[in-house]
Formats: C-alpha cells, structure tokens, sequence
C-alpha cells in the first residue's frame, strides 16, 4: 500500500551500497548434477559480520528517521486489512 508519508533519509550513510555490493558470489561447486539432485537439504545462506555490521548502521539511521515522524512506526508495523464496506481506490494514506 502507497503512503503519501515522506521521511528525511538524508543522514542515513548507505556510500558502501551499490550494485556490486549485492552481486551473488559464485560458488565453486565440484559436486556435479547428480549430487546436486540427490541432495534434499539446501544449504543456508551464510551473511558475512561485515553485512551485518552494515545491515544495523542503516536500520539505526533509519529507525531514528521514522521515530521522529508521529505514529509511523506503528503504522509500519499495522496488519493491513480492509472491511466490507472499505473501498481502497478512495483511501489516502
């Protein structure tokens, strides 16, 4: 659902992130089609601390941005749902 709510996201330092920052890893896999196949458990992603470390600055900023705008933390973390008589082509958020 569309809000027409703007935050100032001006202080959030995301210089690191770019594309290549969220390219795959290539895995040297040896194991060949068969064992690929015979396998039934996948394997977990593994986050590096670095991730992490970058995931928890930004959600901080982030956090301090919509903690300063009156009730949108709640309303970002409402269920959405809608009654019988809602029509949603005439709300505004």
């Amino acid at each position: 659902i569309g809000t027409s709510t703007k935050i100032d996201v001006s202080g959030v330092d995301v210089s690191k992130i770019n594309d290549e920052y969220f390219a795959r890893v290539e895995s040297s896999s040896e194991d060949g089609e068969a064992e690929f196949f015979e396998n039934d458990e996948a394997k977990p992603a593994i986050v590096s601390d670095q991730r992490k470390a970058d995931q928890k600055s930004v959600d901080a900023a982030l956090m301090k941005a919509v903690e300063s705008t009156p009730v949108l933390k709640s309303y970002l973390g409402s269920k959405f749902t809608l009654g019988k008589h809602d029509r949603p082509h005439k709300m505004v958020f």
